[in-house]
């Protein structure tokens, strides 16, 4: 069975429903259609401190948004998000908001991972000092407005994801890409699953975002005029899986806040991709300039390794 696989999670569709209502990095259809169900005012919130709660791909990284937005979005579904944010008001609180009996409920629920290279379970609070007055606007803000996705939401969107990953992961069941990834690379994954989360709110913004050292957000894939694509979205989930492949091999080599690398990185992956899939992925795949130079460099000596590659891609590329 195949460690790859597309998922449909509460907790993160709301995180990103929430950006998409208050065009926090996000302007589109589906934003527009649910907005008129949050108060305007929780919506200017998110949208003052937009800069800090968004990230764009080798560009930039908000301050907030691996503890606000990715940390929660990648806790699964349970607990269920708003007692994340509740937790996140207790710990940046001056006086703690919840008995020490819930917080230590919570704390054994919240799994024990990272998000942006940040504790899930137990934030650095010394990352943010200065900013505890936003982190509590925000949180209470997100934790607010949970009830009403739920209750008004949820369950329009729920079977029409559900729909759409039955059919992508029965295009991923037909490959066998985590083999494929481990031989042609000779590196391997080292979890146990890796997860493609897929929303329907990330229209027209970053997705493919590695929230957490097992899961990754993406938008149902589609043409402008509606229809789903599904092969399309298995190939970027091929694509970002080898990402996380070779970010665990090359971390002592990546400087991914100065976004030096991101390319080189990005594109590597896409030279790779190209081999698991035996043909032109489709979607995104680097720079295609830069994915030249490896076909050529490789080809010329097949021995290299993707770490020897990717070194000579950020020392000699031109």
């Amino acid at each position: 069975m195949t460690k790859i696989r597309a998922v449909v999670c509460r907790n993160a569709s709301y995180v990103y429903h929430m950006l998409s209502v208050a065009k926090v990095g996000y302007d589109n259809d589906y934003g527009r259609r649910y907005a008129g169900l949050h108060p305007e005012d929780d919506l200017s919130v998110l949208l003052c401190h937009a800069d800090m709660l968004t990230v764009s791909g080798g560009q930039h990284t908000g301050k907030l948004y691996g503890l606000l937005v990715a940390a929660p979005a990648s806790i699964g579904d349970h607990p269920d998000v708003m007692k994340y944010y509740d937790y996140l008001l207790h710990i940046f609180s001056e006086t703690g908001t919840m008995p020490d009996s819930c917080v230590d409920q919570i704390r054994r629920d919240i799994p024990d991972r990272k998000a942006f290279g940040l504790s899930v379970r137990n934030p650095d609070i010394t990352l943010y000092g200065g900013y505890e007055p936003q982190i509590i606007e925000i949180c209470e803000v997100m934790r607010r407005n949970f009830p009403v996705y739920a209750e008004k939401v949820w369950d329009i969107e729920k079977p029409i994801l559900e729909d759409y990953i039955a059919r992508v992961n029965d295009i991923l069941r037909e490959r066998d890409l985590e083999q494929r990834w481990e031989v042609l690379t000779g590196y391997s994954f080292g979890e146990s699953s890796f997860y493609a989360i897929i929303c329907n709110s990330l229209r027209g913004g970053a997705q493919a975002i590695d929230i957490s050292e097992d899961k990754n957000v993406f938008n149902v894939a589609e043409t402008l005029g509606g229809e789903l694509l599904y092969t399309l979205r298995a190939d970027v989930i091929s694509h970002e899986f080898g990402i996380y492949i070779l970010k665990r091999e090359l971390h002592d080599l990546i400087n991914i806040e100065g976004f030096a690398h991101w390319i080189p990185l990005e594109s590597l992956a896409g030279y790779f991709n190209h081999q698991v899939l035996e043909r032109e992925p489709q979607g995104w795949k680097g720079d295609p300039d830069m994915i030249v130079f490896y076909r050529r460099l490789h080809k010329k000596h097949p021995s290299m390794r993707p770490r020897d590659l990717f070194i000579a891609a950020v020392e000699g590329y031109k």
